[in-house]
């Protein structure tokens, strides 16, 4: 974390947290985004046990790595050039397979976690 203390109005009602039960205020960072904080004015993420479960961070993403044809290649940067990916090319069905390939790399990289039934 930063370290930055923020100004907190303990006249107004704290709030509890839901992971250990302390007392917290809520702020609002430079960026807008709310975070709450304990009464010395500190972020209450650096004091909670339970903080990595309300974090909304999330993991970097992943390089996925396609190998192509030169032709495939020509095809996917045009779809990338244009207008949210609508297009128009000769051969519809090279640049279906030049797509295919790519989502399933994307796919392989970044599985979906199943749900329970």
């Amino acid at each position: 974390m930063s370290g930055h203390v923020y100004q907190v109005d303990t006249a107004i009602e704290p709030s509890k947290c839901r992971g250990c039960g302390a007392d917290i205020w809520w702020v609002e960072t430079r960026t807008g985004a709310h975070m709450p904080v304990n009464e010395d004015g500190r972020s209450h993420f650096e004091t909670c046990p339970r903080a990595g479960e309300f974090s909304r961070r999330r993991p970097p993403a992943r390089a996925v790595v396609v190998t192509l044809t030169p032709a495939e290649a020509e095809i996917i940067k045009v779809c990338l050039a244009q207008d949210r990916g609508k297009f128009l090319l000769e051969d519809a069905a090279a640049a279906a397979k030049a797509l295919r390939k790519v989502t399933a790399a994307i796919a392989r990289a970044n599985p979906r976690k199943e749900t329970q039934p």
